[in-house]
């Protein structure tokens, strides 16, 4: 099994994340993956409700950490 088909599968937001972390130390190998990176976060619920007030922050953080290790994977910005 590779990132991309527990991205794919995977219930858990925690195993989500902990997949696309691995991916994001992978750089530039990871791209073809970023098609279901965006995908199984709005399935995971990651982008729902996102202009709902109550959650908002939550949302941001986690819509603006995605959109991080993207920019990571296509090597746009450099791991710190």
């Amino acid at each position: 099994m590779n990132g991309y088909d527990i991205l794919n599968t995977t219930k858990s937001r925690d195993a989500y994340w902990t997949t696309l972390k691995v991916l994001e130390g992978l750089g530039a190998e990871s791209k073809p993956d970023i098609p279901a990176i965006i995908k199984n976060a709005e399935r995971l619920g990651f982008f729902q409700n996102y202009q709902d007030t109550d959650t908002v922050n939550r949302r941001y953080v986690w819509c603006n950490d995605i959109h991080e290790i993207i920019l990571r994977i296509i090597a746009i910005k450099k791991l710190e």
